[in-house]
């Protein structure tokens, strides 16, 4: 049997050319597949990277605080050695020494550039000195979350009560029991400082006024 008849047909069944425009379509296919695969595929999803947890610096170190508007019974509460534990029973804070127990001062403004100094009938604050646990990130010390800079607070909770402590960053001071009112001065601002002398001025005054009432109302009964 011919391959090519007389007729042009492949076999006698198909046309030469019909055959060649077939095989060229079907040479044309994978191009055309692989065209349409090329153009059409998605972009490389990135794959998140893991986030590496970078593991927090701690330091231990002895700051200056005022226990701050202590009530009577917290205040008779308060002793060395006292600290709080976080939930692993880790000791983060511990009072390493007390001052005197001094009142809470309010600085009332009188207008004029005059002002009066009046102690809390109730609440006390104590100077003390703290060892604590403290994280270090980007320069600063943080507390429980919180930063420790002059004249913040911290919280302070032992097994027998919770206050706040204000840090007063005074370099070079430890707080002792027997350095009594040295320490409560050395650990107080000058504003505060002045404050107190302004305070004591008042209740001098004060003093004076009542022993003149007294000596005038006794020179009265004289007459």
């Amino acid at each position: 049997m011919k391959i090519i008849d007389e007729k042009g047909k492949l076999f006698g069944k198909i046309n030469v050319i019909d055959f060649l425009v077939l095989l060229f379509f079907l040479c044309l296919t994978p191009m055309f597949y692989f065209g349409y695969k090329i153009f059409n595929k998605k972009p490389p999803q990135n794959t998140p990277v893991p986030a590496v947890e970078i593991p927090k610096t701690f330091i231990e170190t002895e700051l200056n605080f005022i226990l701050n508007k202590l009530d009577p019974e917290t205040a008779r509460l308060i002793a060395k050695g006292d600290r709080e534990v976080n939930e692993k029973g880790e000791v983060i804070a511990e009072i390493i020494s007390l001052g005197k127990a001094v009142p809470v001062a309010y600085e009332i403004d009188l207008g004029e550039q005059q002002k009066l100094i009046k102690d809390d009938p109730v609440l006390k604050k104590i100077p003390a000195l703290l060892r604590i646990k403290a994280e270090f990130k980007d320069n600063v010390l943080y507390y429980k979350g919180k930063p420790i800079k002059a004249n913040s607070m911290i919280d302070f909770i032992s097994a027998k009560y919770k206050l706040e402590a204000l840090y007063l960053p005074v370099a070079g001071v430890v707080v002792a029991p027997e350095a009594g009112d040295k320490i409560k001065d050395a650990l107080m601002p000058l504003e505060q400082k002045i404050s107190l002398l302004n305070q004591e001025i008042g209740i001098l005054k004060e003093r004076i006024r009542m022993i003149e009432s007294s000596q005038g109302e006794t020179k009265q009964k004289q007459k």
